[in-house]
């Protein structure tokens, strides 16, 4: 057995062994190559066994890299698509605000277009009415209540085209007499004062042709 030939040993290294210390030593060898081969399988075994356990780990550790690889993209990902929306709400918010300033804009200047197209025609209606009454000299001396009437409006509507007191003053006695009644002087005021009103009319044309232009644009 094992434990035989182990206390065998000491008597089979001798110098000149005998016959049965050579087979025992031979036996010895035997077991020392079983017990080396034993343990060369075994170191072997385990050496796979580790290589083995170490592509295992490897590939563990490249499943979590690769899971945190995507965990990380995936967080890039929403953080991109967050950031996206975001912008897309305070575009779309502009948007409105635009929209919304476009519209005020617009209803400004339909607004301010209304009045001076209705200032137009008043000014417009004045010189093909009362003024072309009052310059003509149409209305006798009996109807000169409807004169009187004509002169404060017409008036009024130089007021703010720079009527000033003289030809505020010269105005209604000028428009007194008819035309081949009239002086100098009285012809002159009659003048002045057509210019004043052509000159707004000219000027309301133009504000109405630039609010169109403004609107256009």
């Amino acid at each position: 057995s094992k434990s035989m030939l182990l206390s065998m040993a000491p008597y089979s290294l001798v110098d000149s062994p005998h016959e049965f210390q050579l087979k025992t030593k031979e036996m010895l060898k035997g077991v020392v190559d079983m017990v080396d081969k034993d343990h060369v399988e075994k170191f072997e075994q385990a050496q796979a066994s580790l290589k083995s356990n170490q592509s295992e780990l490897e590939e563990a550790a490249k499943t979590v890299a690769t899971t945190g690889e995507e965990a990380t993209a995936a967080k890039t990902v929403k953080q991109e698509k967050a950031e996206a929306l975001q912008t897309a709400k305070k575009e779309v918010s502009t948007a409105k605000e635009e929209v919304a300033a476009a519209k005020r804009k617009e209803e400004s200047l339909e607004t301010e277009r209304a009045a001076v197209v209705a200032e137009g025609a008043e000014y417009e209606g004045v010189l093909e009415k009362e003024w072309a009454v009052l310059k003509a000299g149409s209305l006798d001396g009996k109807k000169w209540r409807e004169r009187a009437k004509h002169i404060d409006f017409v008036l009024k509507m130089l007021e703010p085209a720079g009527l000033d007191s003289a030809l505020a003053g010269a105005l209604p006695i000028a428009f007194k007499g008819k035309p081949v009644e009239r002086g100098p002087f009285a012809e002159k005021a009659i003048t002045y004062a057509e210019d004043l009103l052509q000159k707004v009319v000219i000027k309301l044309r133009e504000r109405l042709n630039g609010s169109e232009a403004e609107a256009a644009a």
